[in-house]
């Protein structure tokens, strides 16, 4: 269980390692072609698809979250059992006492069979929890990917609109300029006029893109972990 949060805190992490570009002014997303909007529309219906395929991976992780729990302490009392067995054992060999050391040696074989069946148990638990945290994983990169496929086409419309703007700008401050004195602190005042730089929407898209390939290839390796555990479990249960 310990082993799972902590995957899903390096998870948090590495998203939060990605810088997201700025959010996109929607007074600048005007104007646009049929093209576009076409494809920002789709985009945006994608998007709402997603997100309700992430919060059913999420919903569905919570299910099974506390599935199995308290298998690993039987886990560990076993193993403390076995290890008390084998004090005996070293104990009844000093002593030299034959049929004590018979019983205990034998209860130290049927102890390590239980142990053997209980790490099954347990590694079909912990296995599971580990697929479908990856799955939620997964869902949520797929959602990052449309996001910033998103933000990326809008970045297109936003940039053309945005540096009109900036030419209206320059055109007025020519038309009107300022004073040629200045004081000291107005210099510091002075900014640049800023567009959108549709490379960083482009390079964080990229991004977003290998991550998810990332997150499938793991989640691939999660569920052959977790199919073979299953077949160990159901062999388990169905020996008994």
């Amino acid at each position: 269980m310990k082993k799972i949060l902590f995957t899903a805190m390096i998870l948090l992490f590495c998203v939060s390692c990605v810088t997201r570009p700025q959010v996109i002014d929607k007074k600048y997303m005007v104007n646009m072609t049929d093209k576009e909007k076409e494809t920002i529309d789709a985009l945006e219906v994608k998007a709402v698809d997603k997100n309700q395929e992430n919060t059913a991976a999420k919903k569905e992780y919570e299910a099974v979250i506390k599935e199995g729990d308290g298998e690993d302490k039987k886990l560990s009392d076993l193993e403390d059992e076995l290890f008390k067995l084998k004090d005996e054992e070293r104990l009844y060999k000093a002593q030299k006492d034959t049929e004590k050391l018979d019983a205990t040696v034998q209860n130290m074989k049927q102890k390590e069979m239980e142990i053997e069946n209980q790490k099954k148990v347990t590694q079909f638990y912990n296995t599971k929890k580990e697929m479908y945290l990856s799955n939620w994983t997964v869902k949520q990169a797929e959602l990052s990917v449309v996001i910033s496929e998103l933000d990326f086409e809008k970045s297109k419309v936003a940039k053309r609109n945005r540096d009109k703007e900036i030419e209206k700008e320059k055109e007025n401050q020519a038309a009107n300029p300022a004073p040629e004195k200045e004081s000291f602190f107005d210099k510091f005042k002075k900014t640049e006029s800023q567009s959108y730089d549709v490379n960083k929407y482009e390079k964080y898209y990229i991004e977003q893109q290998d991550k998810l390939r990332k997150t499938v290839l793991d989640n691939d390796k999660r569920k052959a972990d977790f199919e073979k555990a299953k077949n160990d479990f159901d062999a388990l249960n169905a020996s008994k």
